[in-house]
């Protein structure tokens, strides 16, 4: 009986009409599949109902790929999170009900391939001219949606830009920002998904800028927004012999915490002490244990960010997605620029705005959110392993630790059944996790009145000076 041979398969790649590299599968050279799944299907009536659409979002994800994940020479798709379907970035053009702007898009897409032949024979000039003309292209599209304009052509090339291709790419990435902001509909404090957030764009752009103008920092804080808006970094470098940085955010639990601390750790390696604040609540609230929860998403986008130019894979991320220090780049026009200069002013060192006074809305809303928690108390275990396991491995790096325990106010404790006695048990398993592993403690869950709160757990600029010069004069005991 005849038998025929299994056929032989193997995956690859192809390049579709919009310059996206596309993984396929051939058997006996023949086409059988591709891998993506085609899910786009929408009517859209104006160009302002295209913003926060899935179109929108599935267009500004392949603008991102095209133009800063797969421009260059590049035979293979990043590793990153999730990409486009190709498929369903040609559906998204083709529901742009505004013919210009449509044509727009097209015309980028075509621009950024062109700049692709350029760079198979190492022609920066030639990419530098073809991914401008894109950025021009992108620039009227976004204008087209709503989106904000630009204080100069980015069509037009900058001197020397051949030889620091980071000129280019960094108006690229500014480009896509803010193109993110207008077709996702989201806030500008979300950022792009090239960003955690736009703190996390502050706390990288700010500490290379400071680093420029000032002594190299020794010690960094990380901590939640209780520590971001709890402590006053200038005035701790200022009235006591400290030499720190915050790189505390708002909404970073703690394996978010730990990925900051490494961050800013290879800004500035000079930094050698990590201060960590963290209360006891979130032992209660949640149980975030996973290794850099949200924030390596994007970290991994950064570190794929224009990888098919070997010059530019060299530097590292922060200078091709801001542009080198020294260079003159057009990222303060960002949103997320904008939302960043919100929450931290000039940043200085890594300080936020103060809350004044009291915020009784905030404070209610707060109270309704966290008795529904209190109700059904699950003690986070793993949590308290995660920071025995950390505190190992800064150890093993050579690395000094102070863990802190911010104010607590009566209210907040009174939400648990246990009352203030439960969170004391919770802060002295923190203490005993330190001492065992040679860190500092020192405990400020009772340091202010209710006073100095501005809700129900965040500090106001009384209790945060109160905060800041205490911790301040413990670091400098030694």
């Amino acid at each position: 009986t005849p038998t025929s041979e299994a056929p032989v398969c193997e995956a690859s790649t192809i390049t579709d009409e919009y310059g996206f590299v596309v993984e396929i599968l051939k058997c006996d050279g023949e086409m059988v599949a591709d891998t993506g799944v085609a899910v786009l299907e929408e009517s859209i009536g104006t160009l302002e109902e295209f913003g926060g659409s899935e179109a929108g979002k599935i267009l500004a994800t392949g603008i991102r790929d095209r133009l800063v994940l797969q421009t260059g020479c590049v035979d293979g798709l990043p590793d990153v999170a999730s990409l486009a379907d190709p498929r369903d970035v040609g559906t998204a053009i083709r529901l742009l009900p505004d013919d210009n702007a449509q044509q727009q898009v097209v015309n980028a897409f075509a621009l950024i391939s062109e700049g692709d032949s350029a760079c198979l024979d190492q022609d920066a000039a030639a990419w530098t001219t073809a991914t401008r003309g894109a950025l021009s292209s992108l620039e009227a599209f976004g204008q087209a949606l709503g989106g904000t304009s630009v204080p100069r052509d980015l069509g037009v090339p900058l001197d020397g830009e051949a030889e620091d291709l980071t000129l280019v790419t960094a108006d690229a990435v500014n480009t896509y920002d803010r193109l993110y902001s207008v077709l996702t509909g989201l806030r500008p404090l979300e950022g792009s998904d090239l960003w955690f957030s736009a703190s996390h764009f502050a706390h990288v752009n700010g500490l290379r800028q400071d680093l420029q103008e000032s002594p190299a920092p020794t010690q960094v804080v990380i901590g939640s927004s209780l520590i971001s808006r709890g402590l006053d970094p200038p005035l701790m470098n200022e009235n006591v012999d400290t030499s720190l940085v915050s790189f505390a955010m708002d909404s970073a639990v703690a394996p978010i915490n730990v990925v900051l601390a490494r961050e800013a750790r290879e800004l500035s390696p000079s930094i050698d002490t990590i201060i960590w604040g963290h209360s006891s609540h979130p032992f209660f609230r949640q149980c975030f244990t996973g290794v850099g929860f949200r924030i390596e998403d994007p970290l991994r986008l950064q570190q794929a960010a224009f990888g098919g130019w070997p010059q530019l894979l060299e530097l590292p991320r922060a200078d091709r997605l801001l542009g080198k220090v020294s260079s003159p780049t057009r990222y303060e026009t960002s949103p997320l620029s904008a939302s960043a200069k919100h929450f931290h002013g000039d940043w200085e060192a890594g300080a936020t705005t103060a809350l004044e006074g009291k915020d009784a809305a905030v404070k209610a809303d707060q109270l309704e959110t966290y008795r529904q928690v209190y109700a059904d108390i699950e003690l986070c275990e793993p949590l308290f392993q995660y920071f025995e396991d950390t505190l190992i491995d800064w150890n093993q790096a050579g690395l000094s630790t102070i863990l802190f325990v911010p104010p607590l106010s009566d209210e907040m404790t009174a939400l648990h059944p246990g009352g203030r006695t439960a969170h004391d048990a919770v802060i002295e398993r923190i203490r005993e996790i330190a001492e065992r592993n040679g860190a500092r403690f020192v405990d400020y869950s009772m340091l202010v009145g209710g006073e100095s709160f501005y809700d129900l757990n965040h500090l106001n600029i009384d209790g945060r000076r109160e905060l800041s010069l205490a911790l301040a004069e413990f670091i400098a005991a030694g």
